[in-house]
């Protein structure tokens, strides 16, 4: 009885470790990042990652435990996705051999959960992608591109996620589904097409080529916002009265938008307009008072040309008036010659000028003459 339940013990690891064996082909000086799946149930207790280069779980040497960093493996424990990563840094052809994901329980009877692993390191590896991390969007598509050396041609290739897996079927070159659609283009790699992509999408997947595996990582962003353009109506009315002083009134500003985000947007155009308002309204003060100003000259202009061709414009009479001399000759009886000579008095009056004068006015400017006959 104790030897049954041996064989059953022996069988069922025998039978755990090929359903939890896998084989990784890398590149020398590459990094890769392993995801390591468990149990829910599993979340608080201790993980760790760790080598041997045969296949000899008990001998192994931890390299790094969960959420630690130990020279070139860097090991996170992600809970909300049930799996811690690992992920080493400049591979060489030394770390080639076993590794084991390891959930550590402690107890005899119930050993600790692990899951075995074989990598190999070399130049040219026999699976490898273009990219190990994909980003998408929501209701979009991404594509991953899978490459395999010619030894794998032939081999089955396969696009898994868990235990669930779309199969390129050969020698069919592509293969359709409601979701994912591979294609293989004969020339040594085959593509993955997921289409309509969902925030549950996102997450870890396994290209197949053969026995081989290459984890791929997809993350699903949220679809970029729509942009719609919005058009906003600004209506506003200026009434002017233009008189001594300057009034100007403006009627409420109205602004309509079409959604809740242009609020913001709708209290700046206010205030913008506002602000333009305000230097129209004092451009056109100013430029009322420069009128009224430059009109008054001219009215004080146009008032004293007035006057002065009213002081200059004269009847003709008295501008042939102002150019006459009067003069008085007067001739002196012959008694009243004392020296028994003829002489003649005159008194010549010039009158000033633009002033009519009579010939009885006499004023500062007398020239005396006298004529004297012989």
């Amino acid at each position: 009885m104790s030897c049954f339940f041996i064989f059953i013990l022996i069988f069922s690891s025998i039978e755990r470790f090929q359903s939890a064996f896998r084989e990784f082909s890398l590149q020398t000086g590459s990094s890769v990042t392993i995801p390591c799946h468990y149990d829910k149930q599993y979340i608080q207790h201790r993980k760790y990652w760790c080598y041997y280069p045969k296949f000899i779980y008990n001998n192994c040497k931890i390299q790094a435990y969960a959420n630690n960093t130990q020279g070139r493996v860097t090991v996170t424990d992600n809970p909300a996705e049930s799996l811690f990563t690992v992920t080493m840094n400049n591979l060489q052809t030394e770390n080639t051999g076993w590794y084991w994901c390891v959930v550590e329980i402690g107890g005899i009877m119930e050993p600790d959960v692990k899951e075995e692993l074989y990598i190999t390191v070399k130049g040219v590896p026999d699976l490898s992608v273009k990219e190990s991390r994909v980003r998408g969007e929501e209701g979009g598509s991404v594509t991953v591109q899978c490459l395999y050396s010619a030894a794998y041609q032939n081999e089955q290739k396969q696009w898994c996620r868990f235990k669930n897996c779309s199969t390129l079927k050969m020698p069919e070159s592509s293969q359709k589904s409601e979701k994912v659609l591979l294609s293989d283009d004969g020339k040594r790699s085959f593509s993955v097409e997921i289409r309509g992509l969902k925030k549950c999408d996102a997450g870890w997947y396994w290209c197949s080529a053969g026995n081989l595996q290459v984890p791929v990582h997809i993350s699903v962003s949220d679809p970029p916002p729509v942009v719609t353009k919005t058009l906003t109506t600004i209506t506003y009315h200026v009434n002017t009265h233009t008189s001594a002083l300057k009034y100007i009134s403006v009627a409420p500003v109205t602004a309509v938008s079409s959604s809740e985000e242009n609020i913001g947007s709708k209290t700046l155009i206010y205030w913008y307009l506002m602000a333009f308002l305000l230097l129209l309204v004092i451009l056109v003060n100013i430029i009322c008072m420069l009128r009224m100003k430059c009109k008054a000259k001219n009215q004080i202009r146009n008032r004293e040309r007035s006057d002065d061709a009213a002081v200059h414009t004269q009847p003709t009479a008295n501008m042939a008036e102002d150019s006459v001399i009067y003069s008085t000759v007067s001739q002196p009886n012959s008694a009243s010659n004392v020296d028994g000579q003829d002489v003649t008095y005159s008194l010549v009056n010039i009158p000033s000028n633009n002033k009519p004068v009579s010939p009885n006015y006499v004023d500062d400017k007398i020239i005396y003459s006298s004529v004297v006959y012989h």
